[in-house]
């Protein structure tokens, strides 16, 4: 068994892939799932399959074949076929079943006592990942382990820190890359995007957005974002 030294968790909608269409109704007002309304309304296949990849999504795929690395996805979703069949056809799931594994409201039962299972599932989005950060430390222990969690929750972020996992806001991270891919020309992109996308890559990407910023643009993303307008 290969020693792992890093532990990506992904969350998927709003962090690598963009459901708003479908998700952004069944949100309450602190961003939480309402998961009756949820799954009654935003499960249909010919609404998973009009979902598109954000930015985000290069890091992930990169990571998954990343050495001494695993991979996975932590999704608030109770997860269908077409859920997977759409993590398949976007290279997220298949790659390397030893690489990455799908955590959702639906595996809950096989790792929780069944009496735990029902609280746990109607937990609000930071308490129920909870379940699965503890689970997932299980696995792999404390010592020697790096842990990283990308998603666009505050309160999941939050409790990420709690852990001391290293937080990722995804909503921000993904923007400021949207801005960069709008400033960069297709070809750059092309021949640069796939291969080279890792952390420092980032770092290299966000710094060279910033810099092609007007200086209203700035200003407007140093109240924003103050902290990244002061790494920049």
């Amino acid at each position: 068994m290969k020693q792992i030294t890093n532990v990506n968790i992904w969350d998927l909608d709003g962090t690598v892939i963009n459901s708003f269409h479908r998700v952004q109704p069944c949100l309450d007002k602190a961003g939480n799932l309402d998961l009756n309304r949820y799954l009654s309304e935003a499960c249909k296949h010919e609404l998973i399959v009009q979902d598109s990849l954000l930015p985000l999504v290069e890091l992930m795929r990169r990571q998954m074949d990343a050495p001494n690395t695993i991979n996975y996805i932590v999704t608030a979703r109770t997860m269908f076929k077409s859920d997977y069949y759409f993590l398949r056809k976007q290279g997220l799931r298949g790659r390397n079943k030893d690489n990455i594994q799908v955590f959702s409201r639906d595996t809950i039962h096989k790792f929780a006592p069944l009496s735990d299972v029902k609280h746990i599932y109607n937990s609000r989005d930071a308490d129920y990942k909870a379940f699965y950060f503890d689970h997932i430390i299980r696995l792999h222990g404390r010592e020697g382990v790096n842990y990283t969690m990308y998603d666009d929750h505050k309160g999941v972020l939050e409790k990420a820190r709690e852990y001391g996992f290293n937080a990722v806001d995804a909503t921000q991270l993904n923007e400021m890359l949207s801005i960069g891919i709008k400033l960069a020309s297709e070809q750059f992109l092309d021949e640069t995007i796939q291969d080279d996308l890792d952390i420092d890559y980032l770092n290299q990407r966000l710094s060279f957005a910033w810099q092609q910023l007007t200086e209203e643009e700035q200003d407007y993303y140093s109240v924003k974002y103050p902290k990244l307008a002061q790494a920049m």
